[in-house]
C-alpha cells in the first residue's frame, strides 16, 4: 500500500499532485506555443536567412597547387595510402607537403570532396579492379573490402553503391 505524500502536515492525495503536474506541462506547453520562432510555418521555397560569406581567400598558390596534385599523385601511385584502414588525413597531408587545413581546402576546392570521400574513392576504384580481376573471383565481397583498405563491410558496401550506384555483389555478378 502506498502513503499519500504529505506536504507540511497536510496529506496530499496522488490525484492532486497529478492534476499540478497536469497544469505545469500545459502551462509550459502555452508559453511555448507562443513562441512563434520556434513554431512557424515551415515553407520550403522560402530562402534560408543566411550572412553574407565572402569567397574564401585561397590558401595556395597555383604553383603550390600543381606541385602538391602532382605529389599527391605519385604519392597514391607508388606508396596507395588509401589502402591502409588506419590512415589519417594529417599523414597524406605531410605526405603532400602541406599543413592539414591546407590539404583540406585543397581537396575541397579542386577536387570537389573531403578528405573521407576523397579516400573513399580510391579505394572504391581499387575494389573495382580487384572485382574484375579473375584472380580474385575466389575471394569474398569481405575479403575484397579489407583488401580495398575498409575496416567494415557495411561501410564498403554504402561507400560502393553510392559511387558506383550499384552494390558490389551486383557489380561482381554482371
Amino acid at each position: 500500500v502506498l502513503a499519500a505524500p504529505v506536504i507540511g502536515n497536510i496529506p496530499v492525495s496522488f490525484d492532486i499532485v497529478e492534476a499540478v503536474f497536469l497544469l505545469a506541462v500545459l502551462a509550459v506547453s502555452f508559453f511555448a506555443f507562443r513562441q512563434p520562432q520556434l513554431y512557424r510555418a515551415f515553407e520550403p521555397d522560402a530562402p534560408l536567412a543566411t550572412a553574407p560569406t565572402e569567397p574564401a581567400k585561397p590558401l595556395l598558390t597555383p604553383a603550390q597547387i600543381a606541385a602538391a596534385t602532382a605529389r599527391l599523385d605519385a604519392h597514391f601511385a607508388t606508396e596507395r595510402p588509401h589502402l591502409r584502414p588506419d590512415l589519417r588525413m594529417p599523414d597524406v597531408a605531410r605526405s603532400v607537403g602541406l599543413r592539414p587545413n591546407e590539404f583540406s581546402w585543397y581537396l575541397n576546392e579542386h577536387h570537389g570532396v573531403n578528405f573521407f570521400t576523397f579516400i573513399n574513392r580510391h579505394r572504391v576504384e581499387h575494389a573495382v579492379r580487384l572485382l574484375q580481376s579473375t584472380d580474385h573471383d575466389r575471394y569474398t565481397l569481405e575479403a575484397i573490402s579489407k583488401m580495398a583498405g575498409f575496416r567494415s563491410k557495411t561501410t564498403f558496401n554504402n561507400r560502393f553503391r553510392e559511387i558506383m550506384g550499384m552494390t558490389p555483389s551486383a557489380y561482381r555478378k554482371r
